[in-house]
């Protein structure tokens, strides 16, 4: 098993493989007032047909703190990249 790290993004503490690439999605769409849970994924698994598991699901959130949080958790607001976790 790959040793972890925990980290403060956005507010919120997350536990995650060192040395992964890492995508937080949420999903699209919504209503005013809606609150939407975050999903963290493993960012190779991602495809557009297929939904990756999560690795990490957070709260729901907001609209705006859940779109702070994905900004900062993928390293900019239309960012795809995700993150290597370190």
């Amino acid at each position: 098993m790959a040793p972890t790290k925990t980290q403060a993004i956005a507010g919120q503490n997350i536990t995650l493989a060192i040395g992964k690439r890492y995508l937080a999605t949420r999903p699209m769409g919504g209503k005013p007032g809606q609150r939407y849970v975050l999903s963290i994924v493993e960012h190779h698994t991602c495809h557009h047909s297929v939904n990756a598991p999560p690795v990490v699901q957070l709260e729901p959130m907001g609209y705006d703190e859940a779109n702070n949080f994905l900004t900062a958790f993928n390293n900019g607001k239309t960012s795809f990249e995700g993150r290597v976790w370190q």
